[in-house]
């Protein structure tokens, strides 16, 4: 931007406040339209951004403003995402898609915050922003922050308080936890840790994730290694896939029993080098999935939990290798579905990327160690920035795998289901021994007595957890273990355990909205 271009979009002279995020932080720097000069404050500190210092650079009282604007231009017109000549409908249209409030009476000094981070993050030395004019007064040396559209207004965001707010300090935090506040994304507890539920509407997150690429921090989830010439079959007699049929690079998802044929958890086997295995399983069964391996472990092999060393990144999405693929050497598009390879991301070494994921998009997961982890992420959205990459919580998560059907451990699976009862069958080899056979073995031949269906509303209607099922006599038929609406189907959708004479598919159904029973129809998963 020139000097008259940023005098242009206030209308007015007085002090604006810029900008510049840097490689070593963010620089405030104070422009007085008038005078034509910088106003600094040699060696202030402000902290607006949580962790992140922001300095007010040292520099010549009196150095033009219009040769440093100029300068601006120069270096950063390329990666300017508004016109330089800074179009102010094009900047109003820019500032609309990061700021949800923009085009609203008010922008809150959160959402400028959000803002500032957000350039930091993109570009390791971004252009500088115009952000908010600014009055200062000498009494208290505090900065009031006024622009005429939109109004700034410098209180916080209002929040409403969580319901598990009294107990939301004892939770453990991810690595990346502060990343996530400054972004705006909103906490909640999810799986024995604080998460972002959302950054934005879920509805938008999960459209960028159908259509284009998006990004979770899913760093909750637990990491296991199982070592020692009897690692197959220690995985062999607790899982319920076919561990020996995995060949070095490949990974498969399979159920960890009990001796009653129950679902322990859901987990990942990835299999690096015989006798090497690496296992995901869900962030609230962490510990009673290693108490309950080492329990069954009358092998010669070694299990060590892993999961405070690493972070997990799903970046999931058509647009994903694309994405990717410009931090590799390596041409990450070999890599088939359910394989992966350990190599370099950039110059991060050893990252686990693996072409898996719980969106039914397409994309990858990256394993990083947690000392990478937040370079891992900048690099990610350093090169995010042309795909449009954006963050997305758990609220999307939900819906994107519930319209693939995918199964959630505690609604959909838990102690007291078994595979073939939740459709699981597949991943349920009947062919070798392990924990729990003889009960699935009795269902196979004697059959199940409930089963697990998607079901999709035919009124309007959104179907939750826990909601009981009807059929046509107004008898209670089974309830429902998941439930949203789709935002691509712009429907309600479902997943249901039904007594197994009602579970045909095309059957009616009626789902207990209230005091409404509401109609509904068995069909095929996936939804989309």
């Amino acid at each position: 931007m020139e000097f008259k271009d940023i005098a242009s979009l206030s209308g007015k002279n007085g002090l604006f406040l810029v900008v510049k995020p840097t490689r070593n932080g963010v620089i405030l720097e104070s422009l007085d339209i008038e005078k034509k000069r910088i106003v600094t404050s040699p060696n202030s500190k402000l902290s607006i951004l949580g962790d992140i210092s922001i300095y007010l650079e040292d520099s010549k009282d009196n150095l033009p403003l219009e040769e440093v604007m100029f300068k601006v231009k120069e270096k950063y017109n390329d990666q300017l995402p508004i016109d330089s000549k800074s179009d102010p409908e094009k900047l109003k249209k820019f500032m609309g898609e990061l700021l949800p409030n923009y085009d609203k009476e008010k922008v809150y000094v959160s959402d400028i915050k959000k803002l500032v981070l957000w350039y930091s993050i993109i570009l390791k030395e971004a252009p500088s922003v115009l952000v908010k004019k600014v009055e200062t007064t000498k009494e208290n040396e505090s900065t009031s922050i006024v622009q005429e559209l939109p109004h700034v207004i410098t209180e916080e965001k209002p929040v409403k308080p969580s319901p598990k707010s009294k107990t939301s300090k004892a939770e453990p935090l991810i690595p990346l936890h502060q990343t996530h506040v400054d972004l705006g994304g909103k906490m909640v507890s999810f799986g024995g840790f604080m998460m972002p539920l959302k950054y934005r509407s879920e509805t938008e997150e999960h459209l960028a994730v159908r259509n284009s690429v998006g990004i979770f921090d899913v760093s909750h989830m637990g990491e296991f290694t199982v070592k020692g010439k009897e690692s197959l079959q220690f995985l062999e007699y607790l899982t319920s896939n076919s561990v020996s049929s995995l060949q070095n690079g490949k990974a498969q998802y399979s159920c960890l029993l009990n001796e009653n044929g129950g679902i322990v958890d859901d987990l990942l086997v990835y299999k690096k080098a015989d006798n090497d295995y690496f296992l995901v399983v869900n962030a609230s069964n962490i510990e009673k999935d290693f108490n309950h391996m080492m329990k069954h472990k009358k092998f010669d092999c070694e299990l060590v939990n892993e999961s405070s060393s690493w972070c997990l990144f799903a970046v999931q999405g058509p647009k994903a290798l694309n994405l990717v693929q410009k931090l590799s050497s390596n041409n990450l598009s070999g890599i088939s579905y359910y394989n992966f390879e350990i190599s370099n991301l950039a110059d991060i070494p050893n990252v686990i990327i693996s072409h898996t994921g719980y969106t039914g998009s397409g994309g990858f997961e990256l394993f990083v160690q947690v000392k990478d982890a937040k370079k891992l992420w900048e690099l990610l959205f350093s090169v995010g920035y042309e795909f449009n990459l954006i963050p997305i919580g758990l609220g999307a998560r939900d819906t994107l795998r519930i319209e693939k059907g995918y199964t959630l451990y505690g609604n959909d699976i838990n102690d007291e289901t078994t595979p073939l009862e939740a459709n699981l069958g597949w991943i349920t080899k009947l062919n070798k021994d392990f924990l729990g056979k003889h009960i699935l073995q009795a269902q196979k031949e004697n059959g199940i007595i409930k089963k697990l269906v998607g079901f999709k509303m035919l009124e309007i209607g959104i179907p939750r957890s826990h909601y009981l099922i009807y059929n046509s006599n107004g008898d209670t038929i089974g309830e429902v273990s998941s439930g949203t609406q789709s935002p691509l189907l712009k429907s309600g959708i479902g997943m249901g355990y039904i007594n197994i004479e009602n579970s045909k598919i095309n059957s009616e159904i009626w789902i207990g909205i209230r005091d409404k029973k509401v109609k509904a129809i068995i069909v095929k998963t996936p939804f989309v």
